[in-house]
């Protein structure tokens, strides 16, 4: 929030996309839904604070077009669903890494197998085009 109001205050117009169902309604912010999962996996992903955004082509396009650069969060699937939006725009893309691939392997207790989370590294990767080492 620090970010938005620094920008906003050197003349930037800010849109965020994102899944807080509580910014429903506010300037600026375009919500898109949650993903449902089955019971058991719905009552554990709320257990440890999660929410994981559902991403609707819809809203993702209406936030993105028109803009001058997008700031995503990887690996997170709006993220990088928003990239690949932008990606089509040829609308320049930076990035935050939100968390390394060993925080949701641990969720699996498969944080310590390393082929694992080098598949998933890949998997970012690949799937975003990016250009990191």
């Amino acid at each position: 929030m620090n970010l938005i109001r620094f920008l906003k205050s050197q003349g930037h117009i800010v849109r965020v996309l994102c899944a807080d169902q509580n910014k429903k309604g506010e300037q600026g912010f375009f919500v898109v839904p949650n993903y449902n999962f089955p019971k058991i996996i719905d009552k554990y992903v709320k257990k440890v604070g999660v929410t994981l955004a559902k991403p609707d082509e819809n809203i993702v396009r209406t936030t993105i077009q028109g803009s001058d650069v997008v700031h995503v969060m990887l690996p997170l699937m709006l993220g990088m669903f928003a990239t690949k939006i932008a990606n089509e725009y040829n609308i320049p893309v930076t990035a935050g890494f939100h968390m390394q691939t060993e925080n949701f392997t641990a969720h699996l207790k498969a944080n310590k197998l390393k082929l694992i989370n080098a598949y998933f590294y890949k998997f970012i990767k690949i799937r975003n085009k990016l250009k990191y080492a």
